[in-house]
């Protein structure tokens, strides 16, 4: 097994702030999601999406797959991409989040080869920037897959924060002083979950087509 190879986008939210499918939104004449993909690809060899509409995809080298789960939100994505994930990690992120920053994916997986090399295992690699725990764009052990089918199945909670607190999981945190000294993207958080957060992301960085 690869110690972290492998980047899952989770597309299958319902998009209802948005008003229309966000997994198939389209900024300068291209998809946003072969766009994601294709920064992704340089770090990592597989690629997989978890969608709830895989025949809306072409046919490439990614994996397409589905929830076996429904109605969990992001963790039913999470564990489908873990279950599927040919990696000892796989590096996270929605479908909705069109930034990302390459010397932050590096500097996570050095993160991971020097715990590993010092016997020193963490289950989690994320990010708390001003207060707020970020769960995408980071790194989740393979592993988690059975904690979280188990967590699924036993707990009302499906938040990703209620599930890493509940189970006692061992994430190793990266906050804003750490963030800062890197000089990291803080706009990988950026998400469009409404039209208002596209058109701002728009006028910063594209032209709608």
């Amino acid at each position: 097994m690869d110690i972290f190879n492998t980047a899952i986008i989770l597309a299958g939210g319902r998009s209802l702030r948005m008003k229309f499918d966000k997994q198939f939104l389209v900024i300068d004449n291209e998809r946003l999601m072969y766009k994601v993909i294709k920064n992704l690809e340089k770090h990592f060899k597989e690629i997989i999406i978890v969608t709830n509409k895989p025949d809306m995809y072409e046919n490439g080298k990614y994996t397409i797959i589905c929830d076996d789960i429904k109605n969990v939100g992001p963790l039913g994505g999470i564990l489908a991409g873990l279950s599927t994930s040919k990696s000892q990690y796989s590096y996270i992120v929605a479908c909705d989040m069109p930034n990302i920053d390459d010397y932050y994916i590096n500097y996570l997986k050095n993160k991971i080869v020097e715990d590993l090399n010092t016997e020193r295992e963490y289950s989690v690699y994320i990010s708390n920037i001003k207060g707020k725990t970020q769960f995408f764009h980071g790194f989740y052990k393979n592993s988690l897959k059975d904690n979280l089918y188990t967590y699924i199945y036993n707990e009302k909670s499906k938040s990703i924060k209620s599930f890493l607190n509940l189970q006692d999981i061992k994430a190793n945190v990266i906050y804003d002083e750490e963030f800062k000294q890197n000089g990291f993207n803080e706009d990988i958080y950026i998400n469009l979950n409404t039209q208002e957060d596209l058109k701002k992301y728009i006028e910063k960085n594209h032209t709608l087509y």
